[in-house]
């Protein structure tokens, strides 16, 4: 018997079936579809003031050449809804994929601008490695099509179907990994071992319009440690998991029960990311399993198949936008650069958490010069929300990439009055002083003072 060599068995883990990349092309879709409101976010994103915005890394050129309007924004979320219908259906499959990936960025871009990077990066990058393979051969109207005309390819295997697939793979992994690992470099034990994930979670509580959960785990320091040391474990050990059909299963469990245990406790529920997990799974084996069709695979490392399952077909242009999306994701992850798009490592959470959060305050003062402070919820009807933090924490200079200057701040103060209900206040207002304070994270100080207070613009309201 002959033996099988290193090459040949990477080859075949590399190789998969049209079906199980059509199952991604429709999980794909299928999430886009669902995360609606990230494409509602486009338009509210093209109300902020040029002058409040903040340009991540990699946009630069999105607001200087592309048009930003609220019409704009909305054609382009109804385009991307459109094309992803027709990638849901398979229908002249790669062509939607590249109408989707025009749009989809487009419209994922906008909501980078208010302040704070929405690491939904990995929507393009699936949509754009799928856009070049031929993910439309199954399980999609094409499919049908071509069958009828003697050219079904539907129960092909190889691998170009199997690189885009191996390509999302690693692209998951390296989402977990590099957030895991920058952990450990920035702050070492101590992120695990101290009241860092209690602050962590209270931080992220005040940003979720003071979320609570039912369960207060941060009570507990001894399960908190013990979290935080699951966390860490679960991100480095992701990709390795991710890799190999024994192990696959668990990293799609522990992802699972990652991501609920998140939600419940911290409020993060990021739904875009975990709702991809089908794209891990090797349907067609499974389907075959449980006896609904009989296919040619084989295992992923076993025998040799039979040359009529191993197609020859190579697409150079897959190979390419898979090797284009890992080399940006890699490099953005090793440098733990997170304010970029449309590549960036996510959210690292690696410095040890801050006791206290930057917040604005709005005073309008009357005639008679006594202050009232405006209300948040008056224009910003959800409260304090993510959005709400990412632009005030961006005109108040907390980025590093955004300065804090008076005309971001009359800019901001602009749409504030022309958009929500302060404008019934401003009659009989003479001067409006905007302040900088310091609130405590901890939910049981929510309703004490500001830790601090600094008052940093003012001007007069006047005629």
């Amino acid at each position: 018997m002959r033996t099988t060599t290193r090459r040949e068995r990477v080859g075949r883990w590399a190789e998969d079936s049209a079906f199980n990349l059509g199952v991604c092309r429709i999980t794909l879709a299928a999430v886009i579809l669902y995360a609606k409101p990230l494409m509602d976010g486009a338009a509210w994103a093209a109300r902020i003031p040029v002058e409040a915005r903040s340009v991540p890394w990699g946009l630069e050129w999105f607001v200087e050449v592309l048009p930003i309007s609220e019409g704009s924004a909305s054609l382009m979320a109804l385009v991307a809804q459109v094309a992803a219908v027709a990638v849901l259906l398979g229908l002249f499959s790669r062509l939607s994929l590249v109408v989707l990936s025009v749009s989809l960025y487009y419209v994922l871009a906008l909501p980078q601008l208010s302040g704070s990077v929405m690491h939904d990066h990995h929507l393009w990058w699936f949509a754009v490695v799928l856009a070049a393979s031929p993910c439309g051969d199954a399980l999609s109207v094409d499919a049908l099509i071509a069958r009828r005309r003697g050219r079904d390819r539907s129960g092909d295997r190889g691998l170009s179907y199997g690189l885009p697939i191996r390509a999302i793979w690693l692209l998951l992994g390296i989402i977990y990994f590099f957030p895991g690992l920058w952990k450990l470099l920035t702050s070492g034990a101590a992120w695990i071992f101290s009241d860092n994930l209690q602050y962590q979670m209270y931080a992220k509580w005040a940003q979720m319009a003071d979320y609570e959960p039912l369960f207060r785990i941060d009570r507990y320091p001894w399960l908190c440690q013990l979290g935080a040391l699951g966390v860490v474990l679960f991100e480095l050990s992701f990709l390795p998991l991710v890799l190999f059909k024994r192990t696959r299963p668990w990293a799609v469990v522990g992802g699972l029960v990652f991501h609920q245990l998140t939600r419940l406790f911290i409020g993060l529920r990021f739904p875009v990311l975990w709702l991809c997990y089908p794209m891990l799974i090797d349907w067609e084996g499974l389907l075959e399993r449980w006896g609904f069709f009989e296919s040619e695979s084989d295992d992923e490392l076993g025998v040799e198949p039979a040359p009529s399952a191993m197609p020859g077909r190579m697409t150079w242009p897959g190979a390419a936008a898979a090797a284009v999306m890992l080399a940006g994701a890699l490099s953005f992850g090793a440098i733990g650069f997170s304010d970029a798009w449309p590549f960036a490592c996510y959210p690292k959470f690696d410095e040890i958490a801050p006791r206290s959060l930057p917040d604005i305050e709005l005073v309008l003062v009357d005639q008679e010069g006594e202050e009232r402070t405006i209300p948040v919820r008056e224009y910003s009807p959800a409260g304090r929300t993510q959005r709400y933090w990412a632009l005030t924490w961006s005109l108040l200079g907390a980025h590093r990439h955004d300065p804090l200057e008076e005309r971001r701040l009359r800019a901001y103060w602009e749409g504030v009055a022309r958009h929500s209900a302060v404008a019934a206040r401003l009659d009989a207002a003479r001067e409006l002083v905007v302040y900088r304070v310091e609130v405590s994270t901890n939910p049981d100080a929510r309703t004490e003072p500001p830790l601090r207070r600094e008052r940093i613009a003012g001007w007069s309201l006047g005629p």
